[in-house]
């Protein structure tokens, strides 16, 4: 025993430090969740905890957890908030049998945040995103051998609200695009793509026109614009997120310059299963991500893999150190929450006094979504709970238990 007692003070300081840096990061976790209480923004996502793929909401903090669909002869998912924070867009998978074949028949769909007014606008599409006015959505078209294939695709489309009629663009070039956003400003289109073999697999940015494409330098896939156009979080591999600048103003019409992004940040990294779906916030503060935790995931829509949602901090990001990060969901053993998408706070609605003739703009108004009393217990111990099990399970995986 004696002949090895030199490695005793290291060996307890190692297991101290460790200890340290466990209480130091749940200590953090605590601050990051009790500052999203504050928030009123909330997040839409697709889950599987009701048995079928539905669409549910959920506050900022993991409080007012709420299926928005509840549809058992329908799988909902992929949902996009409005700019305007009233409306949702999202895909609808209705599934028949043909003898022993199995038709998915898919199509896009749109509704009130609560749920409400279920309007289909367009069949055989998927991946909408909204452009900056909440006018339009851009669409990318189903291939009809592959309809629930997210990268069999073969088209890229827009829904004009206001007429409700569809208009491609570019009709015939843009095969295999998957993933898409729009920018702020509504200029450009990122994607990632599959099917155009000029470019390779890699993501590509093109004009609101489609005329000009430009390649991405920076490998990866899903991207997302943050708020106010200037910066990418996107998939670097399937393990990690990252987030990198972006600069449009040096594009040349007609030209195919590859763009880079730089001042590159982590947001999210895993050695065991997948980080996907990443979201900014509308306010440009938290970017939101789903993880699966399990060995093997899923890899397509409905891919199973204990997905749950997590939020981390935009302001913090470091080049290369991992960002405190707060589970926001914890949905059941064997069930999934995935694809996240923040919803942008509505804006006052106005309300004219009774004989009051006089313009909207001079009316009082009212916030449709008041923030939620401070001493409602659920709020303060829903996402503690999520916490204090979450540390739990990293005890245990350091502890070989």
């Amino acid at each position: 025993m004696h002949r090895f007692g030199w490695l005793t003070i290291p060996l307890l300081l190692i297991c101290c430090s460790g200890a340290a840096n466990l209480d130091l990061e749940r200590l953090q976790m605590h601050v990051l969740a009790k500052e999203l209480k504050t928030t009123q923004h909330r997040v839409v996502f697709e889950s599987n905890r009701s048995g079928d793929w539905d669409i549910w909401i959920v506050n900022a903090d993991g409080s007012g957890l709420r299926n928005l669909t509840s549809t058992p002869d329908m799988d909902e998912i992929n949902a996009h908030a409005s700019p305007d924070g009233t409306k949702i867009v999202f895909i609808g998978d209705r599934v028949r049998m043909a003898g022993r074949r199995r038709i998915t028949h898919r199509a896009t769909y749109l509704m009130n945040m609560d749920g409400s007014g279920r309007l289909k606008i367009a069949e055989r599409v998927q991946n909408p995103a909204w452009n900056h006015d909440g006018t339009a959505i851009a669409l990318v078209r189903s291939n009809p051998t592959k309809p629930t294939t997210e990268y069999y695709t073969r088209g890229l489309m827009i829904y004009d609200l206001k007429t409700k009629r569809t208009q491609s663009v570019r009709p015939g070039f843009f095969t295999g695009i998957f993933a898409l956003t729009w920018s702020p400003d509504g200029k450009w289109f990122l994607f990632a793509q599959r099917g155009m073999r000029r470019f390779g697999y890699q993501l590509l940015m093109t004009d609101a026109e489609g005329r000009y494409v430009y390649p991405i330098r920076n490998y990866g896939c899903r991207p997302d614009f943050s708020p106010d156009g200037k910066r990418i979080a996107w998939n670097t591999s399937d393990q990690h997120i990252a987030v990198g600048r972006i600069n449009t103003a040096g594009l040349q019409p007609g030209r195919r310059d590859p763009v880079t992004l730089t001042d590159l940040r982590v947001v999210a990294r895993t050695r065991q299963g997948k980080v996907y779906y990443v979201d900014w916030s509308p306010d440009g503060r938290y970017l939101a991500y789903a993880r699966g935790h399990a060995r093997k995931v899923g890899h397509s829509f409905k891919g199973t893999g204990d997905w749950r949602i997590w939020v981390t901090r935009a302001t913090e990001l470091h080049p290369t150190r991992l960002p405190i990060a707060v589970p926001l969901t914890s949905p059941p053993p064997g069930k999934d929450d995935k694809e996240p998408d923040w919803v942008p706070i509505p804006k006052p609605i106005p309300i004219v006094p009774a004989g009051d003739d006089d313009d909207d703009d001079d009316a009082p108004s009212v916030d449709p979504l008041p923030p939620p009393p401070p001493d409602d217990p659920e709020r303060k111990t829903e996402i503690d709970r999520i916490i204090d099990d979450w540390i739990e399970r990293m005890k245990k995986d350091l502890g070989g238990g």
